[in-house]
């Protein structure tokens, strides 16, 4: 569960640069600070303490440095055990601030994947702390889809389905006993169509849940989640094989 820390205890520094930002040509006055190689040593320091997962989308460009921050500020306080066991005591983050600079950054980024990027951490976020989603994250699930529609061939990396992939489960997960369950279930669902990418289809990365379970653990998880996970992947994507019957 997210950590709320005390008056004198200090916050994760969520907001803008004090430095000159790159701002995104696409989005006139756009101030998120977009890096490019090669990286000053504070960045990364910073890069090194994401989640395997959005390591990789960081150091490929893809994720400005508010993002990168956003992403530690939430594993670091609500999915420790995603989290190596010599990591020093992190920084204290208000999961309120999470929540709101992960919408900020959702409505200001031009990038699909940042976009998905912001809203997983919203999502996965709002979860830890909250036993079942309801028609009121129906909004969610809507700009879950419309992102996905939106994604193309820049989006068709490895570590971008990767995360996708992630993304999906984790919100089906969170929907599946509430009425948003038929959504979330044709979400994931649709992994499962040509359309998918760098052939991540039954029997390959979907229909192994060792393989997907070691994929899953690259971003935001916690043991209780992810035997959650697991039983969204039986259910929705099929029987598991015999060598995976009896552990669900």
């Amino acid at each position: 569960m997210l950590a709320i820390p005390k008056a004198n205890e200090k916050l994760a520094e969520l907001g803008d640069n004090d430095r000159p930002q790159r701002t995104d040509s696409r989005v006139p006055g756009l101030q998120l600070d977009y890096p490019t190689h090669p990286f000053p040593p504070d960045l990364c320091h910073d890069i090194s303490n994401l989640p395997e997962g959005f390591r990789e989308l960081a150091l490929s460009l893809r994720l400005s440095r508010e993002v990168i921050r956003l992403v530690i500020a939430a594993s670091r306080q609500a999915f420790p055990e995603a989290w190596e066991v010599h990591q020093s005591r992190p920084w204290i983050c208000c999961p309120s601030m999470v929540l709101m600079y992960s919408r900020k950054y959702l409505g200001q980024s031009s990038r699909v994947t940042e976009r998905l990027v912001s809203l997983s951490v919203l999502i996965s976020c709002m979860r830890s702390v909250s036993f079942a989603f309801g028609a009121e994250e129906l909004p969610l699930l809507e700009q879950l889809a419309s992102l996905a529609a939106q994604r193309g061939f820049e989006e068709s990396s490895t570590d971008q389905d990767h995360h996708y992939v992630w993304t999906v489960i984790m919100t089906a997960e969170a929907c599946r006993r509430g009425s948003l369950s038929s959504v979330a279930d044709q979400l994931v669902c649709d992994l499962l169509e040509s359309k998918a990418r760098n052939d991540m289809t039954a029997p390959g990365l979907l229909g192994n849940w060792t393989r997907l379970e070691g994929v899953l653990k690259r971003y935001l998880w916690r043991q209780d989640l992810l035997d959650e996970w697991r039983n969204v992947w039986v259910t929705t994507l099929g029987n598991p094989p015999p060598g995976e019957r009896g552990k669900s």
